[in-house]
């Protein structure tokens, strides 16, 4: 029996509480990334799972990715940094 070390990189399954858990993704996050075809899912009955290939993959596209702009950011004012003098 292989350790689970040994194992090739899409072999090794992630069980999405704990990616939801330990890597901080809300399972609204997950959910769309999965409808999206951004970071596919594996099923065993009611239990799912990622592979570890798939969300490197999936993290490193989202760290290239350009940043967003959103509309409802405000800009940052200076009006309480004025200087008084």
């Amino acid at each position: 029996m292989k350790i689970l070390n040994e194992l090739p990189e899409d072999l090794k399954l992630i069980p999405a509480t704990a990616v939801r858990k330990g890597w901080y993704f809300s399972e609204n996050r997950l959910w769309t990334a999965n409808k999206t075809g951004a970071l596919p899912r594996l099923r065993d009955g009611k239990r799912v799972f990622y592979r570890l290939s798939d969300l490197r993959a999936f993290l490193q596209r989202a760290e290239q990715a350009p940043p967003i702009k959103v509309p409802w950011k405000k800009k940052s004012s200076s009006i309480g940094n004025a200087s008084k003098e």
